[in-house]
């Protein structure tokens, strides 16, 4: 694995933007940004057209691939 030596916060952009969301599932993109490290993922739930419980996320997040 390729070291960065970047020692602040990693964030992804939301997951529910549309240049995610436009070519990814939900499942998907968590699996891709999760797989990627960072140290916060971000969910505005102003992007996506229904309004998903943030506990919805978190139990998709432990779902075992």
């Amino acid at each position: 694995m390729m070291k960065m030596r970047f020692h602040g916060i990693v964030s992804t952009d939301c997951i529910q933007m549309s240049a995610i969301s436009d070519n990814y599932n939900l499942s998907e993109a968590l699996k891709l940004s999760i797989n990627a490290d960072p140290d916060m993922l971000i969910f505005s739930n102003q992007q996506s057209p229904i309004w998903q419980n943030p506990a919805d996320i978190i139990d998709l997040i432990y779902t075992p691939v």
